[in-house]
């Protein structure tokens, strides 16, 4: 890490550590570096009209990526238990996707650090998806240069709140998780119970009935027997997180 490329720091100007200081308080982080946190903001087409500058953010968006690759693996790898290699990749690539980096990055207020040429200005480049995203990630390459691994994991994780995204946006497998909580819970496990079908035998939909402790807790309906029963979970695993009932 010693021998990285620093920026000559005479060339930020006081105005610029102050914008610097200042968002740094509002996201509650603290460089030992200033210089580092700069150099991530600084997209290529600025270096293109300003000669003095030597550097841009890409090589701290390589190293971002990697970052961030990493840390939601990592938390994928651990929280997902029960997902296959495919679940997990598709959860990693919807995480760490352009759209979502650069929602993360404007919930943090990149686009009004960074430091962009004149036609990038002009053609609203602080609010580009790719734009925000590159330089999200490099930033977190810069972070992790200066602030170490674990503290950059953290970051991500808060940042990027995979946990909620999940819950938000994927059922990965409602019917395992309502298992275990049930378990947990009640120490017994829900029961499903096929209530009807209808449709012609090409389009059938059909209801299943899901009980706890005897009685019924949800329905669930899907144009198979399986996907039927997760709806049924979902609801029942929404119902009991969000009420934690010690019987029905």
């Amino acid at each position: 890490m010693n021998d990285f490329p620093a920026v000559d720091f005479i060339k930020i100007s006081g105005e610029r550590i102050r914008q610097l200081e200042k968002w740094q308080e509002s996201q509650r982080i603290r460089f030992k570096r200033l210089d580092l946190l700069n150099l991530s903001f600084i997209h290529p087409s600025y270096v293109n009209e300003n000669y003095a500058i030597t550097f841009n953010n890409q090589r701290l968006e390589f190293l971002g990526d990697s970052v961030l690759g990493l840390s939601i693996v990592s938390w994928l790898y651990e929280a997902q238990p029960k997902a296959s290699e495919g679940e997990l990749a598709k959860l990693k690539s919807h995480l760490v996707s352009a759209e979502n980096l650069a929602c993360v990055a404007r919930d943090h207020q990149f686009g009004k650090m960074l430091l962009l040429g004149k036609g990038e200005e002009n053609s609203g480049g602080r609010d580009k998806k790719n734009i925000l995203a590159d330089s999200l990630e490099a930033f977190l390459g810069a972070y992790y240069l200066d602030q170490g691994w674990e503290e950059s994991n953290r970051l991500v994780l808060e940042w990027l709140s995979p946990h909620n995204f999940i819950q938000n946006n994927f059922i990965i497998d409602y019917k395992s998780s309502l298992q275990d909580l049930c378990q947990k819970l009640y120490h017994e496990f829900p029961r499903y119970e096929l209530v009807g079908s209808q449709g012609p035998e090409h389009r059938k939909v059909f209801t299943i009935a899901l009980y706890i402790q005897s009685q019924k807790v949800a329905e669930g309906m899907g144009n198979s027997k399986k996907s039927a029963e997760q709806n049924a979970a979902a609801l029942a695993y929404q119902i009991i997180s969000q009420n934690q009932p010690k019987t029905f």
